[in-house]
């Protein structure tokens, strides 16, 4: 686009007519529209440097931290879409695929940890079904406080890590296998095993830790 002298004069006289508070709203709004557009070239510049973008779930929902879509992304309660983070509520979540600097070719898993007891060490499975609480087995225990029967933590008694549960299964047992939990050998305590899914009988003979749950 040309601009002649003349034309360039009634611009200026046109400029100069606006009141101070019209003259800053023009330049506010020119300034919003030039930072999107340098934003935009931006983006795809280090987009097409980084490499390969991956994008997961229904080809649309991007693979990025939940803590950068929480604005953006339900994934409770999807739109348009069934399952978790299948639906993208605000149109700027495609905007921020997560690119990395290599090519994502076949991905397989090496290794399948669970950790049967809250906070305590995992241990590796051959194989796990997915349940609606999770992974098959994983957090299904916790260590409580006697009194409260608050839970405790690993962020509370950080020698938890060092408990060792360990599942073996057994397809002939009436409760699928058992759960093996053992303890460092200074710690005083005695290796001991509990049913992996007791049933109700088995629940009722336990004897319930005194005090009043929180």
């Amino acid at each position: 686009m040309v601009f002649s002298n003349s034309s360039l004069d009634v611009i200026q006289q046109h400029w100069s007519s606006q009141s101070p508070s019209t003259r800053t709203w023009t330049l506010s709004v020119a300034l919003v529209a030039l930072t999107g557009l340098v934003w935009s070239l931006a983006r795809r510049s280090l987009r097409g440097k980084l490499g390969a973008i991956v994008v997961v779930g229904n080809g649309k929902t991007p693979a990025c931290p939940p803590e950068l879509l929480k604005d953006d992304q339900d994934l409770s309660a999807p739109k348009g879409g069934s399952g978790s983070g299948a639906g993208v509520v605000n149109g700027f979540a495609l905007d921020r695929e997560m690119s990395v600097p290599f090519d994502v070719g076949d991905v397989r898993v090496s290794k399948i940890l669970v950790h049967p007891i809250k906070s305590c060490r995992g241990t590796s499975v051959q194989a796990s079904r997915y349940t609606p609480e999770g992974l098959e087995n994983d957090r299904k225990w916790c260590i409580i406080e006697q009194e409260s029967h608050a839970v405790i933590t690993a962020r509370e008694v950080a020698k938890m890590v060092l408990i060792t549960p360990r599942i073996e299964p057994d397809s002939a047992s009436p409760y699928g296998g058992r759960l093996v939990v053992s303890f460092p050998e200074d710690s005083g305590c005695e290796t001991f095993s509990v049913p992996l899914n007791p049933t109700p009988d088995i629940l009722a003979t336990w004897p319930i830790a005194p005090g009043q749950p929180n």
